[in-house]
């Protein structure tokens, strides 16, 4: 049984691989969306069923994750955040929403959790904000660096958050 499982899982992976490489792949190609490459990158399983039948990256984080393989779970993350700094130099945008959708909630609720909106949905929809979708993915990366005790990348991952954020914020201040 445990053999069946681990071929079933590392199948599962190798799928995944090939389809998050074939899509990355087509970035330069006209109506590439990088919502849609996340989400297929980083969705998650909620069953055995799924792991077997769903190929997407976040879903092959989750599993890691959920085997307590942390270490493995962060790498699509860290994938996601590259691919997302290189798409975003090339100023090709088009698939987010504005830079920031304020909300009420978001001052009492901490900076760092995914349960504040429902970040998969708006990713799913095209309309999530250039700072929610940063938001989630540095959440995620931290909740899985903490669980890992490396609390002194984690402090740096935020602290270079913030700055590269606020530059940003800077250009965009300026450019108004």
């Amino acid at each position: 049984m445990k053999d069946a499982l681990l071929y079933a899982f590392d199948s599962a992976i190798i799928l995944r691989q090939e389809e998050v490489k074939r899509s990355e792949n087509q970035q330069s190609m006209p109506g590439w969306n990088f919502c849609t490459f996340f989400i297929l990158k980083v969705s998650f399983f909620s069953n055995l069923l799924c792991l077997m039948l769903t190929y997407s990256q976040e879903s092959l984080a989750t599993s890691f994750e959920g085997m307590n393989l942390f270490e493995e779970a962060l790498v699509p993350y860290d994938e996601l955040e590259a691919s997302f700094y290189r798409v975003s130099k090339e100023k090709n945008m088009s698939w987010f929403g504005s830079l920031v959708h304020p909300d009420l909630q978001d001052e009492s609720v901490p900076l760092l959790s995914t349960a504040k909106k429902p970040y998969r949905d708006l990713i799913l929809a095209n309309r999530i904000s250039i700072f929610d979708f940063r938001i989630y993915l540095l959440t995620r990366q931290c909740q899985l660096l903490a669980k890992m005790g490396r609390m002194t990348e984690l402090t740096s991952k935020v602290a270079l958050f913030l700055g590269a954020f606020g530059n940003r914020l800077r250009e965009v201040e300026v450019s108004d």
